[in-house]
């Protein structure tokens, strides 16, 4: 716009030049000169509320609340791209990295819950087991798979539904897939040794014995599924497999610490 605005001043002062008075001249390209640069200004300002109704329209487009688009222009061109995109990426898996709000459902709250209600059944499981000694054994299956199986399972599944808000419904399907990839068992076992034992007899001898003592041992055993059996549980597609790889790619690392980590 303004090497165009700059075209047409110069040739306009041009052709004034070849029609006026040397002294019109100095007036003439002043007025011009004036006249240009109170257009340039008119412009700018024009282009810059543009691009401001442009950011705000695509920030209330994520939000799904478009009331209406300006018929025609390059602004609305603009602003329909925008639409387009972001819509692409809401429908897909990768919206799971979209940021929930503040105050609802989130990820990190559903990840408390169950992290609770994982050390809420080791308890249970041990409160009616008699044990001397406990042990822990095993490991949880590691939040970004949990999630991205979720995604997967939710975005592409028989019946779609977009991942980029979180419910109470879509918090339920996230534990399901959590337990589904994890469980809790218990082993125990019971091992019996020879302890010595020191007495004094009558005459004041020491005599040495051995006593047989049981000791339980009791093992919290935590088993996860991996992400090629759990795709064979749920029977997904190939479809959907390559969509967990892509999930899981380390291309997405720095997505799944913000996501993770905050």
């Amino acid at each position: 716009v303004g090497r165009w605005g700059l075209r047409k001043t110069r040739d306009n002062i041009h052709k004034l030049r070849k029609k006026l008075s040397s002294s019109k001249r100095k007036k003439t390209a002043f007025m011009v000169g004036k006249s240009f640069m109170q257009a340039t200004v008119n412009i700018i300002k024009g282009i810059t509320k543009a691009v401001i109704a442009a950011t705000k329209a695509a920030i209330t487009a994520i939000k799904g609340t478009i009331a209406a688009i300006a018929a025609g222009g390059w602004v609305a061109m603009v602003i329909i791209l925008i639409v387009v995109l972001v819509g692409l990426v809401v429908g897909s898996v990768y919206a799971i990295f979209i940021p929930t709000e503040d105050g609802g459902i989130t990820i990190d709250s559903v990840k408390a819950d169950l992290e609770r209600e994982y050390h809420q059944k080791q308890s249970e499981l041990m409160a009616n087991c008699q044990y001397d000694i406990l042990n822990y054994e095993g490991s949880l299956a590691g939040w970004r798979e949990i999630i991205a199986v979720y995604a997967v399972k939710l975005n592409l599944g028989d019946k779609p539904q977009e991942v980029a808000t979180f419910d109470e419904d879509k918090a339920e399907m996230l534990k399901a897939v959590f337990w589904d990839m994890n469980n809790i068992t218990l082993r125990t076992e019971v091992k019996t040794t020879a302890v010595p034992r020191y007495e004094t007899d009558e005459e004041g001898n020491l005599i040495e014995t051995e006593e047989e003592v049981i000791t339980i041992y009791l093992t919290i055993v935590t088993a996860h599924r991996s992400i090629d059996e759990i795709t064979e549980v749920y029977g997904f597609s190939a479809q959907q497999k390559m969509m967990l790889d892509e999930l899981l790619s380390e291309e997405r690392t720095d997505m799944w610490t913000v996501l993770l980590d905050g």
